[in-house]
């Protein structure tokens, strides 16, 4: 006798004809992915990075959505919220972008120590072009223009000795970000290897940039 069985009738999901890492049509179900573990946003944002960091590497759509409500979820940040704040903050596009900036201003205001965090994890991306950093910039510019300048220069004095020897695309961006940043809390402190990078010769835009955020630091 045919079609007995109760399973064909019930599931219709097929197997695919080849592994695939990846769904078709990607999709967190951010908010269904935050009700699972409320208290547990480390382990959501651990299992939803690859997707999150594909917004930069496969240039995807739509899954910094997560990142907002990871930011009110229940329980320590850590590496891999760190992690997807970062790739957020790099992600091709200004939605994506614009939700990683809005979970850093939740992020930043807590307890916790997280932009020094994620300005170690931005330099270690930024610095091998992981992540692009003329992408970074401008949301981090928001994010100082939002108030949370405090925020904003922990990160940046964790981020920018490391992209000083690099030296990618942006930096003399992020260094012209950084003096404002510095102006407006008054920030007087050493950052390593910012005064070789502003004594050098000739007038290139990164040496100038480096020059003003010296001055900032040392009035």
């Amino acid at each position: 006798m045919r079609d007995l069985r109760l399973e064909p009738r019930l599931v219709t999901l097929t197997h695919p004809p080849e592994p695939d890492w990846f769904a078709r049509k990607p999709t967190l179900a951010a908010d269904l992915c935050t009700m699972v573990l409320p208290h547990h946003r480390e382990v959501i944002a651990a299992w939803g990075l690859p997707r999150i960091a594909a917004l930069v590497d496969l240039d995807n759509r739509g899954e910094a959505g997560l990142l907002p409500l990871l930011a009110t979820a229940g329980g320590p940040p850590g590496p891999a919220m760190s992690l997807a704040v970062a790739y957020g903050l790099g992600a091709r596009h200004d939605s994506d972008r614009v939700a990683a900036v809005d979970a850093f201003l939740t992020l930043a205001a807590g307890a916790a120590p997280f932009a020094a965090r994620l300005g170690a994890d931005l330099g270690d991306l930024c610095g091998d072009g992981t992540v692009k950093l003329t992408r970074v910039v401008p949301g981090l510019g928001d994010a100082h223009a939002a108030g949370a300048s405090t925020a904003v220069w922990e990160l940046l004095t964790a981020a920018v000795p490391v992209l000083l020897a690099p030296a990618p695309r942006g930096l003399p961006d992020l260094l012209m970000l950084a003096a404002q940043v510095a102006s407006a809390v008054g920030a007087r402190q050493h950052i390593p290897g910012l005064a070789e990078v502003a004594h050098r010769g000739g007038g290139t835009r990164l040496v100038r940039e480096a020059k003003r955020l010296h001055g900032a630091l040392h009035r």
